[in-house]
């Protein structure tokens, strides 16, 4: 990638998501769309209020987890969303100033 390509990669774009990348027709590179709230699809009209993640966890129910995991992603996917940013637990998300890690 030139410098011009990593610096529009990482610096994010304007966009209808949270979060926008530009495509890189070069590189076979597509647009991303990243979007993330602590309860389902943000700044979205008819989406699903899911529980917060940390009630998933501590329900220690693996095939609910499974089932909120698959109903959360079939819904960003729906709304054309490519990458959720979820929150993070377990060793990953230990560092408070770590942010999304």
């Amino acid at each position: 990638m030139t410098l011009i390509e990593k610096v529009n990669m990482t610096r994010g774009h304007t966009g209808r998501c949270v979060g926008n990348t530009p495509n890189i027709t070069r590189l076979g590179i597509p647009a991303l769309c990243l979007a993330d709230a602590p309860d389902g699809v943000r700044g979205q009209e008819f989406v699903s209020a899911f529980p917060a993640g940390i009630h998933v966890g501590a329900t220690f129910d693996r095939d609910l987890m499974y089932r909120y995991g698959k109903a959360l992603g079939e819904e960003y996917r729906g709304k054309g969303i490519n990458i959720a940013l979820l929150p993070v637990a377990g060793p990953l998300g230990r560092v408070a100033r770590g942010g999304r890690n």
